[in-house]
């Protein structure tokens, strides 16, 4: 059977503006990364195996496409970001802003309007014709017109979900690992050579194992970093330590959510992640390796053979040797939030 699909002349044109697509990160078989933007592979495969496809934004694409909208002097960014919306509509992608929004809201129930307010103009642009999404990607316009706006009661539905999330689940978990992923950084009383293997030893006997934050541990911690994954100065003021902990916390959270639809998703469900932080893509690229091949062969260039050793137990969590407090009569509750005001302690200072 041969399926022959047309597309409109300025496809090519959008796939130029994208080029080698490394702001997609996904977890497909296949040879080469360039194999990820075969629109008629998404188009063939949702048609004949039932298959679906779903871009997660991180907040960064999601700001540079409200801010193609909102900002009068478009910017290299804003072009790219509405490009890969146009290719998402064209290989029938849904996109999914939920947790960019939930970042920009950051827990805080003032800034609900806001995020609701952001939110309507990505549903706007979301809804648009392509070819009007298109001309602005190739540059032939410099204006996005919007059509249609949330109605009121969709806006206070939205924003009383918001609100309603104090903290998202796994988040005050993640933040604690990065306190002590931090916390062994600075720490000058490790030596550079046991720092990984400080984390791995205090994620299994004090706290509690995961793969996306051995991999974030690995690209600050281990002997060859893996980009700008540290955020975090301590000679800043504690308004700006304390909101570059909360970043880093968010770059594992949308980590932790990817192989959480991954490792969950129902059959022809897949998921891919759009991102413009190289740092946070390549480890975010690098977990799905470890995840794919099951084994460290992916890491081995990062962190020396004892601490191969030692990551070989994330796999293989059961044949951990020692004694364990995750799921003990001591996990619970109250220990975490423990482990995280000490950890806060050192790395904020008494004000917190």
């Amino acid at each position: 059977m041969t399926v022959i699909y047309q597309f409109p002349t300025y496809v090519a044109e959008i796939m130029e503006v994208i080029g080698d697509g490394n702001w997609l990160v996904h977890n497909f078989k296949v040879g080469v990364h360039s194999e990820a933007l075969n629109l008629v592979g998404y188009l063939y495969n949702a048609e004949f195996d039932g298959s679906s496809y779903t871009a997660c934004v991180d907040l960064n694409v999601f700001q540079f496409l409200v801010n193609s909208v909102k900002k009068n002097a478009p910017k290299n960014e804003y072009r790219m970001a509405i490009a890969y919306l146009a290719f998402f509509q064209i290989a029938g992608i849904e996109v999914d802003p939920t947790y960019a929004v939930y970042e920009k809201v950051n827990h805080q129930p003032e800034r609900a309007r806001e995020g609701v307010e952001d939110l309507s103009l990505f549903h706007q642009l979301n809804n648009m014709p392509t070819d009007q999404l298109a001309m602005y990607a190739i540059g032939k316009s410099n204006q996005i017109i919007l059509q249609n706006s949330l109605g009121s009661t969709d806006v206070y539905h939205i924003e009383a979900e918001l609100r309603r999330y104090r903290r998202l689940k796994e988040w005050p978990s993640l933040y604690t690992i990065v306190l002590a992923i931090v916390k062994i950084e600075f720490d000058d009383s490790i030596p550079r050579r046991k720092k990984l293997t400080f984390f791995i030893e205090w994620s299994f006997r004090e706290f509690r194992n995961s793969l996306p934050g051995f991999v974030f541990a690995i690209s600050v911690l281990g002997h060859q970093k893996l980009g700008r994954a540290m955020k975090f100065d301590p000679s800043n003021p504690i308004d700006k330590r304390r909101a570059a902990l909360v970043n880093m916390t968010w770059d594992l959270y949308y980590m932790r959510q990817y192989f959480e639809r991954w490792v969950n998703r129902s059959p022809g469900a897949e998921t891919v992640f759009l991102t413009n932080d190289k740092a946070f893509a390549k480890i975010l690229r690098l977990s799905i390796d470890v995840q794919k091949a099951q084994s460290i062969q992916p890491l081995e260039q990062y962190i020396s053979g004892f601490d191969q050793q030692l990551f070989s137990y994330v796999l293989h969590s059961e044949s951990y040797p020692h004694d364990r407090v995750y799921k003990s009569d001591r996990w619970g509750q109250e220990y975490r939030d423990e482990i995280t005001a000490e950890l806060e302690g050192k790395l904020l200072g008494p004000e917190t």
